[in-house]
């Protein structure tokens, strides 16, 4: 620690002295006479005369960094920290390039609260998002993440800030902090979205429909086997071995013509008929033939959460619009559903990485395997553990759980750790 500091004091005056000769050049003599006592003051440990000194130079002209440098260097030996941190603090908002007091400032601010840390560390970088340093320290704190205390054998990927959790045996709603919204004694739960206050469950081997506090909302007479989550005004539902949809108050608005039916975002939904898979609108009606040999879908049975959608044609994958029309030409080996509007997990070359709405490879493909990206994060395995990737494929959370799902958009991601799945919340998402 001591001599990290010294180094650090030492590149401080180097750089303080630097500053004042190349600023005094043409400036009072006063000032020149200033410095030479201050740092007179310094060799006999006297920093309060020493920095009275440097303020009176101040006055008379005196560059503004390199009065600040010297002055941070006094109080650091002084030790008082409090005046050394907001002096270098003053320094970078001064002059966000100099190196040698961002470093310093960045040490210190770890070793106090992290809290502040990543604060200030978030605030500057969305100030100053290409400034070199300002970037690779930022990098660092991106990881800084808080664990819950609460654990479950099992969560999904979070969605509108709910995950399904099971433990012994039975399947609950919490949400992403944890906290139950439905108590885990169903035999199924289907997370739902916003727009619905209406959750399907199965219980007792009946799918009904229930309110957050676990209120029975509606218990369909047809006796439907399966019953999907509300979404776009429309519910999947199974009826003697088939699927079709339902309207919000569960009134049929399809026949019941497929043998698996996924949930509708943005206007469309996957069907299929036999192995093959088709895409339909709001009314049933195919947007396209049923051609495709699989269509990716997410936890909630969603394909085209980023109006785009990953379909297996030939023993690749590539993507359609929502017209069912191509886009861009790339094909992959397996992919995983778009999470968000971020990019999503694609294969290539036996390895996992990472492609945007227009199926460009924006992340190499070398990792084990990945999950799709979320609040600017993926999710990536490497040696048989996982941790988390920015845009920059730059590792901000080190390989080491069990399993991982999605980062959410507000930074919030289930993990393996162990035998149990927790959640860890980003800092810089405070």
């Amino acid at each position: 620690m001591k001599k990290l500091f010294i180094v650090a004091f030492c590149l401080l005056i180097v750089v303080s002295w630097y500053s004042f000769y190349s600023s005094t050049v043409g400036k009072t003599r006063d000032v020149e006479n200033y410095f030479e006592q201050a740092r007179q003051m310094e060799e006999r440990e006297l920093y309060v005369n020493a920095i009275e000194l440097y303020e009176k130079a101040l006055a008379e002209g005196a560059d503004r960094e390199a009065v600040l440098v010297a002055e941070a260097a006094d109080y650091r030996l002084m030790g008082d920290e409090k005046n050394y941190i907001s002096t270098l603090q003053s320094i970078v908002s001064l002059n966000v390039n100099n190196e040698a007091a961002l470093r310093e400032l960045a040490e210190v601010l770890k070793k106090g609260s992290e809290i502040t840390y990543v604060s200030y560390m978030k605030g500057l970088h969305d100030q100053y998002p290409e400034q070199p340093v300002v970037a690779e320290l930022f990098q660092e704190v991106e990881g800084f993440y808080t664990e819950s205390y609460y654990e479950y054998e099992g969560l999904s990927t979070i969605f509108d800030n709910m995950s399904r959790s099971f433990q012994d045996g039975k399947y609950g709603l919490v949400t992403d902090d944890l906290s139950p919204v439905l108590r885990a004694q169903y035999e199924q739960v289907e997370i739902p979205f916003e727009e619905s206050p209406m959750i399907a469950v199965q219980q007792d081997g009946r799918y009904i429909y229930v309110s957050a506090e676990g209120y029975k909302l509606a218990d369909p007479i047809e006796g439907y086997e399966k019953l999907g989550t509300i979404s776009d005004g429309r519910a999947y539902a199974q009826f003697a071995g088939l699927y079709g949809y339902l309207d919000e108050k569960q009134v049929p608005v399809t026949d019941f013509i497929w043998d698996e039916a996924g949930t509708f975002m943005n206007g469309v939904a996957a069907v299929r008929k036999g192995d093959k898979w088709a895409i339909i609108d709001k009314k049933g009606k195919e947007i396209t033939d049923y051609i495709f040999d699989a269509v990716a879908m997410d936890e909630m049975g969603c394909c085209a959460t980023a109006k785009v959608i990953w379909v297996k044609q030939n023993g690749s994958y590539s993507l359609i619009n929502l017209k069912g029309e191509t886009v861009g030409d790339a094909a992959y080996e397996d992919v995983k559903p778009f999470y968000t509007t971020e990019p999503a997990a694609v294969k290539s070359g036996g390895a996992w990485g990472f492609a945007d709405v227009s199926g460009n490879l924006v992340i190499a493909c070398e990792f084990e395997d990945a999950q799709s990206f979320g609040g600017g994060f993926g999710a990536v395995q490497l040696d048989g553990l996982w941790g988390y990737v920015d845009r920059d494929d730059y590792l901000c959370i080190k390989p080491q759980f069990e399993d991982a799902k999605s980062m959410s958009p507000d930074g919030v991601a289930p993990v393996k750790i162990g035998d149990y799945w927790k959640v860890i919340k980003l800092r810089i998402f405070n």
